[in-house]
């Protein structure tokens, strides 16, 4: 096909294709779907240049079939253009399909969309096995839009596998005193109010509790019910849970250590679902807090199995519940090496 169409010396036949001085759209876009219908291939980034004017309404064509190329082959394609300024963002516009100013921008770009791509396949052939009779139950069961009652959302993530401290809906302070005394103190009080997503910042979080007359301080603290008891956690490695809903790439999901690892250093890992437990681990590896998960300055490794499995976990609960808008669970409590976590606090908002 090249030998057919261009001069002999012109051209550089391999990877990359060099086509030197020949400008022929027609033999661009056979390359192109040649290119994409190799097995070994994953991807195609064009590097081009035009001259304003004619050379400009072909390059659009162009672009415009390599955008169905992309559909047809399942492939991305991009583009580097070296074009006129006043026709720049034009040529961004004419279709769906990235196009850079900078090879290296355009390359890094061209990594994420092939992981992307990936995950998809992901979708349809690795996607984990969970318990069918509690798979089924909550598969069945859409939730309701807006922030799910707590309650709710602990039962939903023990279907998934996770762990969740030990817990209890009360009314008042009687109530509470009963359900208080049969777990034992210390414990936690909180709001257990859906209207009341940011429980913190609102003062409806109280913890170490340690008996009665603690227990009505802070039931008198809280004052509006439903309250939610729980028993305190074990001490142990703080860390944040989630995923959202993206408008683009479906679910996404996030991980990272809890405390100031997030809230000063964002240090979060994400992914697009789903996740098997290759990519958790290489999230985890993302994290720059890891060093902590695997024991540091003498103090022993965290259960980062179990952190592994919540993480695949939580991706599946996002794939069977595309109605979530969001995720949060922070923190999980990770316990030493062998004696998994506890979920200890969690919210999910469910698209109106």
């Amino acid at each position: 096909m090249l030998s057919e169409k261009t001069r002999s010396g012109v051209i550089k036949r391999g990877n990359p294709i060099d086509l030197g001085d020949v400008f022929d759209i027609d033999l661009y876009a056979e390359i192109t779907e040649t290119a994409l219908r190799e097995k070994g291939v994953d991807g195609v980034l064009i590097a081009h240049s035009y001259a304003f004017g004619d050379d400009s309404l072909l390059t659009r064509k162009f672009i415009r079939h390599c955008a169905t190329l992309t559909g047809k082959y399942e492939k991305p394609v991009m583009f580097c253009i070296a074009g006129h300024k006043d026709d720049w963002f034009a040529m961004r516009n004419v279709a769906d399909l990235p196009v850079f100013s900078n090879a290296d921008d355009a390359l890094a770009a061209l990594s994420k969309s092939y992981e992307h791509f990936r995950n998809r396949a992901a979708k349809r052939g690795r996607l984990l096995r969970f318990a069918a009779s509690e798979r089924k139950t909550w598969m069945k069961s859409r939730l309701s839009p807006g922030f799910t009652p707590i309650q709710e959302v602990f039962e939903l993530l023990k279907a998934y596998g996770l762990a969740v401290a030990d817990h209890s809906i009360a009314k008042g302070f009687k109530g509470g005193l009963k359900i208080a005394r049969s777990m034992g103190y210390p414990v936690a009080l909180k709001s257990a109010s859906p209207d009341m997503p940011h429980k913190t910042e609102k003062g409806a979080v109280i913890l170490d509790i340690r008996d009665d007359a603690g227990l009505e301080k802070a039931f008198d603290r809280i004052k509006t019910g439903p309250f939610l008891l729980q028993k305190m956690a074990q001490p142990g490695c703080e860390v944040i849970l989630g995923g959202r809903m993206d408008p683009e790439f479906g679910p996404v999901v996030l991980c990272g250590l809890g405390g100031i690892f997030t809230e000063v250093y964002n240090d979060v890992a994400i992914r697009v679902a789903p996740v098997d437990a290759e990519t958790a681990e290489a999230m985890i590896e993302e994290i720059k807090g890891a060093r902590i998960l695997k024991g540091f300055r003498g103090k022993g490794s965290y259960d980062v199995k179990y952190l592994i499995a919540s993480i695949t976990n939580i991706s599946r609960l996002l794939l069977d519940h595309p109605e979530i808008k969001t995720l949060d669970i922070n923190p999980l409590i990770l316990m030493k090496e062998g004696e998994g976590g506890l979920v200890v606090d969690a919210k999910v908002e469910a698209i109106q």
